[in-house]
C-alpha cells in the first residue's frame, strides 16, 4: 500500500517532468493532461497532493464543485469518485497550457445507475440506504472497479 507520502511524490514527480519536459521544447506537444487516481482525499487547498500539483502551475478540474457532488447530468448519490461516495481520489489536472480553457463540461460516470441497476433496485428495496451502499459495494467489487470512471470533454477545433 502506497504512503500518502509516495503518493504525493508520485505527483510532484509527474508534473515537473511535464514543465520540464514543456519548456525545454522537446514535447510533442505541450498539452498533457493527468487522469486518473491520484488518491486525493479532498481538494481543499492545503492537500498535499494539490499543493504538489499547484506547485507547477498545475490546475485540477473541480470535479466535485462547492456541492460536492460530482457534475452528471442528473446529480444522482454520488459525493465522490469512490463507490464510498466520500473521497475525490479520482482527478484530472492540466498542464500550465491553454487546453483547461476548452473544457465544454467534465463529471464522474455514476455507473451505479447503470450497470447492474436491477440489483440496487432488489437491496435497496430491502434494507436501508447505508446497508444497501455497503451490500452493492460487496456485490459490484467482484466485477467493477471501485472507481467511478471520470471524464473531460474539450472542443477541438
Amino acid at each position: 500500500m502506497l504512503t500518502l507520502t509516495r503518493r504525493v511524490l508520485e505527483i510532484y514527480a509527474l508534473a515537473k517532468w511535464t514543465k520540464d519536459r514543456v519548456k525545454s521544447g522537446n514535447a510533442w506537444n505541450e498539452h498533457i493532461v493527468l487522469l486518473g487516481d491520484m488518491n486525493v482525499p479532498n481538494m481543499k487547498n492545503n492537500e498535499a497532493t494539490i499543493k504538489a500539483l499547484r506547485q507547477f502551475s498545475w490546475k485540477a478540474v473541480d470535479l466535485y464543485q462547492d456541492s460536492k457532488l460530482a457534475k452528471n447530468d442528473k446529480l444522482t448519490r454520488i459525493g465522490g469518485s469512490n463507490l464510498g461516495n466520500d473521497k475525490n481520489y479520482d482527478q484530472i489536472a492540466f498542464a500550465p497550457t491553454t487546453l483547461k480553457e476548452k473544457i465544454i463540461t467534465h463529471g464522474v460516470f455514476d455507473f451505479d445507475s447503470v450497470v447492474f441497476a436491477g440489483k440496487w433496485s432488489v437491496l435497496s428495496s430491502l434494507t436501508t440506504h447505508s446497508k444497501t451502499v455497503r451490500a452493492f459495494n460487496r456485490y459490484l467489487r467482484h466485477y467493477l472497479s471501485d472507481h467511478r470512471p471520470i471524464w473531460v470533454e474539450l472542443y477541438a477545433s
